[in-house]
């Protein structure tokens, strides 16, 4: 049931990304949920899944909309490998981890791409894509954590009861 809702998750953002998010976008920027899914699921689980699930959307993201295969996958794989490998002393219950981590890595991201795509002769400077880009799909990406947040802690964490005698 849990891949199912995963599966389920990672289209419906491909279809809002293609589609819905072009007319809610800020100063030119939507947001990017592929790769807040990809941090936050990482958070639940490790680094085989997180690296798995980066690699695999990462890939099909480059198919569908980029201009070179294999620039979100290599991007999307390290940052969920690297996620899934240092989350065992996180708290489920707070929300202000999953806020930092989305602010960080989608800054971290940007950075990547704006290597490889210099790299690949695109026509962009360093600052303009901190100030334009980077900045402000961080801020955006990491208010739509919270809420998305909520929901994949529901699908990972279960309530538990314990019956017994207190110590």
């Amino acid at each position: 049931m849990r891949i199912f809702s995963i599966i389920i998750l990672f289209i419906l953002s491909f279809v809002l990304q293609s589609t819905l998010y072009q007319y809610i976008s800020i100063f030119d920027v939507i947001p990017n949920t592929n790769l807040i899914l990809i941090i936050l699921l990482s958070l639940f689980t490790n680094k085989k899944v997180g690296g798995t699930l980066g690699l695999i959307v990462g890939l099909l993201q480059d198919l569908l909309f980029g201009k070179a295969i294999g620039i979100h996958a290599l991007i999307y794989f390290l940052i969920g490998y690297f996620i899934g490998a240092t989350n065992t002393n996180f708290s489920k219950e707070n929300f202000i981890i999953p806020f930092l981590y989305t602010f960080t890595f989608t800054f971290v991201a940007n950075i990547m791409f704006f290597f490889l795509y210099y790299f690949s002769a695109v026509n962009i400077t360093f600052i303009e894509m901190i100030e334009d880009i980077a900045f402000i799909e961080s801020i955006y990406n990491s208010i739509l954590s919270i809420f998305i947040y909520n929901f994949i802690k529901k699908l990972f964490i279960s309530p538990s009861l314990q019956f017994g005698r207190r110590s």
